[in-house]
């Protein structure tokens, strides 16, 4: 895994004292973040959204140890959720105005999020400012190229 998703499912990691712990990664794409979740966190259980098939697919083999803890949706965004509550929402290498609809879309609420978005870093920063999150920024070079990740928090 690479040091981009490495930091980004470090700043997903429960806490120690959570007992059941839910996260979402919405365009999971291949599922390392998840994988890398669920290995290390007994506690941690999975959603695993991508609106690609074949990409999909690629996670639920690479998840096939932990069947048990996680669940799988071909969607494109966050509809397929319903109204349950979750802990921690990943996007990761999409655009920030795709982003922001994912997130607009949404009914359901996160207490964290942690995004990368590739473009329009500005705009999601100012979204979760006006919808009543905390952001706290961090860079990580990865293969030569800078990456933006923002761990946002509900106030």
């Amino acid at each position: 895994m690479d040091s981009r998703l490495q930091h980004i499912a470090k700043l997903s990691s429960p806490k120690s004292t959570d007992a059941f712990y839910v996260v979402v990664d919405c365009g999971c794409d291949h599922g390392k973040v998840l994988y890398w979740l669920l290995k290390n966190y007994e506690n941690c259980h999975a959603v695993a959204i991508d609106r690609s098939a074949p990409s999909l697919d690629k996670a639920r083999k690479l998840l096939e140890l932990f069947k048990d803890r996680v669940t799988f949706h071909c969607a494109d965004g966050l509809t397929c959720l319903g109204d349950r509550a979750y802990d921690t929402l990943i996007i990761s290498g999409i655009g920030g105005c795709n982003t922001i609809d994912i997130l607009t879309v949404s009914k359901v609420k996160f207490a964290r999020m942690i995004l990368s978005p590739h473009r329009d870093i500005e705009l999601v920063k100012q979204w979760l400012k006006n919808n009543n999150y905390n952001c706290i920024e961090t860079t990580v070079l990865c293969k030569a190229k800078t990456y933006t990740i923002l761990n946002a928090h509900i106030k």
